[in-house]
């Protein structure tokens, strides 16, 4: 497979850092959540307005077919530091309503995506069900014309901001493990839904949600009843391509290597120049895997396994950069913002922490791996 960029992808990559470089003066680091926020809009309502939100959606829904190009921005956001708010909403909730949706879902929910005035999260992980999300209890009982859930989600990002959520809940009370599992379009005003924040080392905040007896019309139900395993495996698939790992980890590498122009000394005597030009193969490799993921996705190639490959080795590629950089920047590597010994400190102090959330999401590092042995390898389970 050739892995370069046609002379077009070039070209709006380099739009692309134009643009996102005159929006983003500095790493937004550790602001305060609605500051953060406030960030996120902005921008993401300036990607919509140039059509750039929907770049992987079919041109039939006013996207470009071309996840490429959606990989190049969502890499470029990563390497500027664009909050990665409603992410859940143009990469994940937009294209399972494509694929999934009934005609007035798409009328809904399509338009407001594509220009960046609705926001999403994702309702998946509960108390007793995160790596092993098959063990989801939250209930959503048949009323005749609505269902009611009842239950709780840990671990959602952006609650507090979103409209709607995308969330998993049992169906059939009978059932167990995958199956009688079914996906719901979620309103974030109705009434019954209480939010808790949680503070997250780095300032920002995620949410547990609590849900009692709130009411979802039949209409809410994405994919069909009993077949949200089936489209929940979408969405997580769907986020592990890794590139938001390669991004990130790009911006280490860059400011280590300004760093060690500038200071010499220590950061670039022969053992920093080694870990240096090892993070730097590193990342080479974590956006092949990313790449050839996604244009493999594109064209109905990838298997489970590749993914998995891709999201395993770039989150830990990403955590082994952000240590790197760690050792690099000794001592001041620990500094928040503002310190005296400029931005590096922070930025790798603030990245560090990320990173390791980045092997746990989406499926941690162990299931990742098992999916490797067990769809590509023939392993028994």
């Amino acid at each position: 497979m050739n892995f370069a960029l046609t002379p077009e992808e070039d070209e709006f990559r380099a739009e692309v850092r134009k643009f996102l470089g005159g929006q983003m003066t500095r790493d937004p680091g550790p602001l305060p959540q609605n500051a953060y926020y406030s960030i996120a809009r902005r921008i993401r309502e300036g990607l919509g307005r140039r059509g750039w939100l929907t770049l992987a959606w079919p041109c039939e829904h006013g996207g470009e077919d071309s996840p490429i190009k959606d990989a190049i921005l969502r890499e470029e956001m990563a390497y500027f530091g664009v909050p990665r708010a409603n992410d859940y909403g143009t990469n994940l909730a937009g294209p399972l309503t494509i694929r999934y949706g009934t005609g007035s879902q798409k009328a809904r929910h399509l338009g407001p995506l594509a220009n960046g005035k609705e926001w999403w999260c994702i309702g998946f992980t509960e108390p007793m069900a995160g790596s092993d999300l098959a063990a989801i209890r939250t209930r959503a009982v048949d009323m005749g014309d609505h269902y009611l859930l009842t239950g709780q989600k840990d671990y959602v990002e952006w609650a507090r901001e979103s409209d709607w959520c995308c969330l998993l809940a049992r169906t059939d009370p009978d059932s167990s493990g995958s199956a009688g599992l079914t996906l719901f379009l979620l309103d974030m005003k109705s009434p019954g839904i209480f939010l808790n924040p949680v503070a997250y080392m780095t300032g920002r905040s995620f949410a547990e949600i609590f849900l009692d007896q709130v009411r979802v019309p039949k209409e809410g139900v994405l994919g069909g009843v009993g077949r949200g395993w089936e489209v929940a495996k979408e969405v997580l698939e769907e986020g592990r391509s890794g590139i938001e790992f390669v991004g990130w980890a790009r911006r280490i590498l860059d400011l280590m290597i300004e760093q060690a122009a500038s200071e010499g000394g220590g950061s670039a005597g022969p053992v920093a120049r080694h870990k240096v030009a090892e993070a730097a193969m590193d990342i080479e490799v974590a956006r092949l895997l990313s790449y050839r993921s996604v244009r493999n996705r594109s064209r109905g190639r990838a298997s489970t396994s590749e993914v998995s490959k891709s999201k395993l080795f770039g989150s830990e590629m990403c955590q082994r950069v952000a240590g790197t950089a760690m050792e690099v920047r000794g001592l001041a590597g620990q500094m928040a913002r503002d310190n005296r010994w400029g931005d590096l400190g922070w930025i790798v102090h603030d990245h560090f922490m990320e990173s390791i959330a980045g092997t746990i999401y989406l499926g941690s590092s162990e299931i990742q791996r098992n999916l490797i042995a067990h769809r590509q390898l023939g392993l028994p389970h």
